[in-house]
């Protein structure tokens, strides 16, 4: 089984080469097939949005929460983080407990995540 660090080295590997010659870039349809392989494989965790259309990693999800919260002041209603980022409550209230949890910079209170 491939480790979290050769995974890491695979995907800049591939950027490299997505932004080199055209010859050697893979497809979109070959790229969306490579990681429908690592998602099946349970090689990266994924969140999908409301619509189904898109998804993001869970670290990825927690850097968006903290982004959104920062940007609105400091005070980030969770329902209005879930609607800008188009991802279920769900998945935006259980990511910004584990922010709170993991960052003492960050408070959750009445569904509100506040950055201190």
């Amino acid at each position: 089984m491939a480790s979290w660090a050769d995974i890491q080295k695979l995907a800049s590997d591939l950027q490299r080469v997505q932004l080199s010659q055209s010859s050697k870039k893979l497809s979109e349809v070959n790229c969306i097939e490579v990681l429908q392989n690592l998602i099946a494989s349970q090689l990266i965790d994924v969140v999908y949005t409301r619509d189904g259309q898109s998804y993001v990693t869970k670290k990825h999800l927690e850097t968006e929460i903290k982004n959104e919260c920062i940007a609105a002041g400091g005070r980030a209603p969770l329902t209005d983080v879930a609607v800008a980022l188009n991802i279920d409550f769900d998945h935006i209230e259980r990511t910004a407990r584990l922010i709170v949890s993991q960052d003492d910079e960050f408070t959750l209170s009445n569904a509100e995540l506040f950055a201190t």
